[in-house]
């Protein structure tokens, strides 16, 4: 005997109440469930209750703010072992990786997330992941995809401890240069992705530790030759690709703008920030960045009062 339509009614209405609880992690409020279904408060009463009968400790509610709410906790991840929560925040780490990420391996984190939310996920939901949380506004970015085959290759050869020979064209120079290189490890410094490494004689003896900016990077051959080298201790959060030894610098800026900004942002783990009298601040760092911090001081022009530099030995 077929059922009746009330009776088929109530039976999606269930089914999806139990969906949106089982897959959307948190508290649902009887009152949104109501509008959601389009049904009275008493007809999410009496779902709710079916649906306690049926997954038992997994189901809760409560009251809050006279707003009585439904939940379902699952006390095991789905097959992929992570859950929605954690989905959403590997959609973030994807958004904050995009400007940077080559098109391959974008590609290939949007196919990993749409599968697993196929698991976990309603339609609409999946659609939501999909849609970037974090946008970035750019002022001149650079294409990795072109480069991903390099990028893949100084990867493997980083896992192997290999020893590769690079073609390599610094830019402004007319012809590249060919050298042997260890790759140890990726960085990145202003959205340009950087190599730091070991540059090699035939011999695989250490001559010194460069960094390679990936985009430069004409063409990798990897060798026989494999060496386990050791980076010198360097502190990424020390400004910038380290070249040197430490040097302290201490900046004056005037009061204003650049002033403001300097104070709210943290430069290096090894920083000193005084406040100045008429308004500016005074910035003490150490870095092995020398370079790159005097670059970003001329970058402030008149905003500097005066800058100085001490050498360190540590």
């Amino acid at each position: 005997m077929p059922r009746k339509a009330a009776e088929t009614s109530n039976g999606e209405k269930l089914l999806k109440m139990f969906q949106k609880l089982m897959l959307q992690r948190g508290k649902h409020y009887q009152n949104e469930l109501a509008k959601w279904l389009e049904c009275s408060p008493q007809t999410i009463m009496r779902l709710a209750g079916e649906i306690s009968q049926q997954v038992g400790q997994i189901f809760d509610t409560g009251v809050e703010h006279n707003r009585r709410w439904y939940a379902i906790t699952p006390q095991q991840k789905g097959k992929f072992g992570i859950d929605f929560e954690e989905l959403r925040y590997l959609a973030i780490c994807r958004d904050l990786a995009t400007p940077m990420l080559p098109k391959q391996i974008k590609d290939r984190i949007n196919h990993c997330i749409h599968d697993i939310a196929i698991e976990l996920v309603s339609y609409e939901d999946k659609q939501n992941l999909n849609e970037p949380v974090f946008q970035f506004y750019s002022k001149g970015k650079i294409d990795y995809t072109p480069h991903f085959k390099n990028i893949t290759l100084l990867h493997q050869a980083i896992k192997d401890n290999s020893i590769c020979e690079l073609l390599y064209k610094k830019g402004g120079e007319k012809e590249p240069k060919k050298f042997r290189f260890a790759p140890k490890r990726f960085t990145t410094v202003s959205d340009v992705i950087y190599v730091i490494g070991v540059e090699t004689n035939e011999e695989c003896e250490h001559l010194k530790t460069i960094s390679i900016a990936v985009h430069r990077v004409i063409k990798i051959k990897q060798t026989i030759y494999r060496k386990d080298f050791k980076l010198t201790d360097d502190n990424p959060r020390d400004f910038g690709l380290p070249w040197h030894e430490p040097i302290t610098y201490v900046i004056t800026f005037k009061p204003g703008k650049a002033s403001d900004y300097v104070r709210e942002r943290i430069w290096a783990d090894r920083q000193k920030i005084r406040e100045l009298a008429d308004g500016g601040v005074e910035l003490s760092i150490t870095t092995r960045s020398g370079p790159e911090i005097e670059a970003w001081i001329r970058g402030f022009g008149q905003e500097v009062v005066t800058y100085s530099k001490d050498n360190m030995n540590e």
